[in-house]
């Protein structure tokens, strides 16, 4: 495999900045600006690497696609699919989700 993590290494990036965030919670941080800042402040590793983890995660938004493509991902990791299939149905579902017909 490439130099792509691993679906349960993102997992665990997952776990930890929920973690981050559950902790700005407690310091009343609130709005998805004002926590992206305060990663960029004292994460700036975390922010760096995984942009869009973080701002998605800080959002506050549904993380039902992340699941889907994390399924898909780890299909492709143990040789189920390759990558160009995942891609075609998770490309699929989201343009079902979010894509409306005219």
């Amino acid at each position: 495999m490439s130099g792509r993590p691993s679906v349960k290494d993102l997992r665990s990036v997952i776990k930890n900045i929920q973690k981050i965030i559950k902790e700005l919670d407690k310091k009343q941080i609130f709005g998805q600006e004002q926590r992206e800042n305060f990663f960029f402040d004292n994460h700036i590793e975390i922010m760096k690497e995984y942009p869009f983890l973080v701002s998605h995660l800080c959002s506050g938004n549904d993380n039902s696609m992340l699941e889907i493509m994390f399924r898909h991902l780890e299909e492709v990791e143990v040789g189920d699919k390759t990558y160009e299939q995942a891609d075609l149905v998770v490309g699929e579902k989201l343009a079902n989700n979010y894509i409306k017909p005219e």
